[in-house]
């Protein structure tokens, strides 16, 4: 098999394991939300502390965004060291690149699949509307961080 598609299918592979290993987080915000929708009173502590928490759910939403912009960036950042690196080996460029495709592979892209995991527990919250809803959304950011991972795997090979 091509090496081009191995990186792909272990960026699939690695992907979905990061997912899988957040399930947690979506299953204590289904609960927080659930809760705050269906068993708590709208005027009770527990209620408004749920609603809060609700929000702060909402107001994650965006850091997804921003999280794949910087992931994006950071690809750039590691193709112009690598490049680098096969300019002048042993330089500082090196250790630069080696840093950021750990941050990108350990940091970045695992805080996006937590935040992302998380707005799939909230939205299941809501009921099967919020469920389906979910479970595209939850889809459609694990395609593009398993691409974004990709790429990462794609920018760190030395040239041939």
């Amino acid at each position: 098999m091509k090496n081009d598609l191995l990186i792909q299918l272990k960026s699939f592979q690695t992907m979905a394991i990061l997912f899988w290993s957040k399930r947690l987080n979506a299953i204590l915000s289904f609960a927080v939300v659930f809760a705050g929708q269906h068993l708590l009173a709208a005027g009770s502590l527990l209620g408004d502390k749920a609603n809060e928490r609700l929000v702060s759910y909402e107001m994650s939403a965006p850091k997804v965004g921003w999280g794949l912009l910087v992931a994006l960036a950071a690809i750039f950042f590691l193709l112009v060291a690598r490049t680098l690196v096969e300019r002048k080996a042993g330089s500082a460029w090196e250790w630069v690149a080696r840093g950021l495709r750990s941050w990108m592979a350990e940091r970045a892209l695992s805080k996006v699949a937590s935040l992302a995991v998380v707005l799939f527990g909230a939205c299941a919250g809501f009921g099967v509307t919020g469920f389906e809803f979910g479970v595209l959304f939850l889809l459609w950011i694990y395609l593009i961080v398993s691409f974004v991972h990709a790429l990462v795997m794609f920018a760190d090979m030395p040239a041939r």
